[in-house]
């Protein structure tokens, strides 16, 4: 077992008690036994299903909210922010790992990222590193143009406003502050802390965990309930109403093919009668990332020593502060870097996340989990240092579409993920760009106060072409560019002659009545920022949409001056 999971297992025993103590009173409403029927079933208790089933339960209408995973009160790693990574290749993720790649992926295990989603309640909110990006204002701008109308900054950001309880004072005063996470009095805020679980009481709410949807259940083009196993018996429960996808950018697509929605040939190879012939799964867009290491002398970073230092831990357990509290990453930077006239010149390509974690034997070991080929990590632990941080140069908005598969009509069978990265020529062009901005900010007077120095992955000089040339980082792009969880779009939204969307303008499956998706998966295209606040956002606008309400007049009028020009 690596270090520092080993550690913390035994740092956090006392925790897990006294949450297991707790999770006997909170989680006793998820213990109901299951009615036959409710007006609203939501599949997926993540990011937005959790948001979701909280707002559609403030009325009378019951709402069943479905969850294949198990509470997130039974992992004590969940609500300490430094704790992520000890989450994935556990059975809280999915583990899923993509099919070996073309252009990219030399570095890694049969060439196979690796693809983690949250399988617990909260989904990725519940295991993921906390970034909160609203994006950029182009982005929704852009959505609204090519055909999701009602999608623009202008209607989305009264949504993102509900959802948020800024409180970084710099914000205000200066184009920069501190990374905005999802971290609220030195916890996580996830989807589930922060939203369902202060409403689980309510009469009309249920939520069923380790309950796997295998499918819709269609009548004459109409949804009228789920299938579902739990306790190794398969149930099935109708929806008075709608039923709800919130599975995610994989499993909804998924759950929509073993429904019988999607691509026509690809269904019947698995002999399942097609409902509906639609682009789904066929719009994966991904931001592909390169890792650059620093290291430096002074004794300033993440270290495996600090994460699992008792007095460390004690200091978080007792008071929710400290080193434990963070994330990690505490910073980011977004650039436009290419010399186009067609974007606005605000408009980025390229966003750069700093990381500051050491690359230490035990950060190694136990952080961010790759896929990397043994080699590569014993390389990285032969040139481990003690302090350090890294950059990670990343592609904003890919051109480069992947997708998303079912690979059998089992519903427990991991769909294929193929991200096709680095297919485009004009995305390696931009990750050179991206490399490039990296360097000139190390190259800073802030940055070179620290004395950093670039430590070196190509090992035995894999990567023979002449050290720092545009040919070694396209090399270098080959072996070691990867996924870092900020995928989307694979149910994609928009108007209703739109060939390549699944879902119109309100999130409603196209030839499917009482059906629905409302999670990352309709994103029209890729976002200035990491998905989860859009998730957010998405949900908080679905339940206006689903209720035919209007819970944002507040905020409407208070950013409606930002508009007047428009």
């Amino acid at each position: 077992m690596p270090m520092i999971r080993q550690t913390l297992i035994i740092l956090l025993v006392l925790q897990t008690i006294t949450s297991c103590v707790a999770s006997t009173c909170d989680d006793r409403p998820l213990r109901r036994p299951l009615r036959s029927s409710y007006d609203y079933i939501i599949v997926g208790g993540g990011t937005s299903g959790a948001v979701l089933a909280s707002r559609l339960s403030e009325g009378s209408d019951s709402v069943l909210l479905v969850e294949a995973g198990r509470s997130d009160l039974e992992n004590a790693f969940v609500p300490v922010p430094a704790f992520s990574s000890t989450i994935q290749l556990t059975p809280d993720d999915w583990n899923y790992f993509s099919v070996p790649q073309k252009r990219t992926g030399l570095g890694l295990n049969d060439r196979r990222g690796y693809w983690p989603r949250g399988k617990i309640l909260g989904g990725c909110s519940s295991t993921g590193y906390h970034a909160h990006n609203r994006g950029s204002k182009f982005d929704y701008d852009e959505w609204s143009r090519e055909g999701a109308k009602g999608w623009s900054y202008k209607n989305v950001l009264p949504y993102f406003l509900k959802s948020e309880d800024m409180q970084i004072p710099e914000l205000s005063q200066s184009r920069f502050c501190p990374m905005q996470s999802n971290i609220k009095n030195g916890t996580r805020c996830s989807s589930v802390s922060c939203f369902l679980r202060r409403v689980l009481h309510r009469p009309n709410l249920q939520v069923s965990v380790k309950t796997h949807c295998s499918k819709v259940l269609i009548r004459r083009r109409r949804a009228i309930g789920v299938e579902v196993i739990k306790d190794d018996k398969r149930l099935r429960i109708f929806a008075n109403k709608e039923v709800i996808l919130s599975a995610g950018i994989i499993n909804s697509p998924q759950i929509l093919m073993l429904s019988g929605i999607g691509p026509a040939s690809h269904l019947r190879k698995f002999g399942i009668p097609v409902m509906s012939n639609l682009p789904v799964g066929k719009n994966l867009q991904d931001q592909l990332s390169i890792i650059l290491h620093y290291t430096i002398d002074d004794d300033i970073t993440y270290t495996s020593e600090k994460l699992t230092d008792s007095a460390n831990f004690q200091q978080w357990n007792a008071s929710r502060t400290g080193i434990l509290t963070r994330a990690g990453t505490d910073g980011t930077l977004f650039a436009k870097t290419a010399p186009s006239s067609q974007t606005p010149d605000n408009y980025p390509d390229v966003w750069i996340l700093g990381f500051s974690y050491a690359s230490d034997v035990g950060i190694i070991e136990s952080g961010l989990k790759f896929n990397y080929k043994p080699n590569v990590i014993e390389n990285q632990v032969k040139n481990a240092d003690s302090s350090g941080f890294n950059l990670f140069p990343t592609l904003v908005r890919p051109e480069s579409k992947g997708t998303v598969r079912i690979s059998s009509n089992n519903p427990f069978v991991a769909p294929t993920i193929t991200p096709n990265h680095l297919a485009s020529a004009k995305d390696i062009k931009t990750m050179l760009r991206g490399i490039r901005l990296a360097q000139k900010l190390v190259a800073t007077r802030s940055f070179q106060m620290v004395k950093p120095r670039f430590l070196r992955r190509d090992f035995g000089r894999i990567c023979k072409q002449r050290f720092n040339s545009n040919a070694y980082w396209i090399c270098m792009l080959r072996h070691f560019s990867v996924h870092i969880y900020h995928a989307c779009c694979t149910n994609r939204m928009g108007a209703r002659n739109d060939p390549s969307a699944v879902v119109d303008q309100k999130l409603r499956v196209r030839g499917i009545r009482n059906l629905r998706v409302v999670d990352a998966s309709v994103m029209r295209n890729q976002i200035a920022g990491d998905p989860h606040a859009v998730a957010i956002m998405i949900a908080e606008k679905a339940a206006d949409i689903i209720r035919c309400t209007d819970t944002v007049g507040k905020w409407r009028r208070q950013v409606s001056s930002l508009f007047q020009c428009h």
